[in-house]
């Protein structure tokens, strides 16, 4: 599910936003925290750069 929500338009400035926004929006579904997010982008397993 997080995976979709990137990819859907969703106008955060941070990945903190990004995922604060997840778990307010989405509060059934599973989440994980931003210093995760963070390691699946730098492994590539989110399709996303880091600025």
């Amino acid at each position: 599910m997080l995976s979709r929500r990137f990819k859907a338009k969703f106008d955060a400035t941070s990945i903190d936003e990004f995922v604060g926004e997840f778990k307010r929006t989405m509060p059934g579904y599973p989440c994980p925290s931003t210093s995760t997010v963070y390691r699946y982008i730098d492994q590539g397993l989110v399709d996303m750069i880091r600025l």
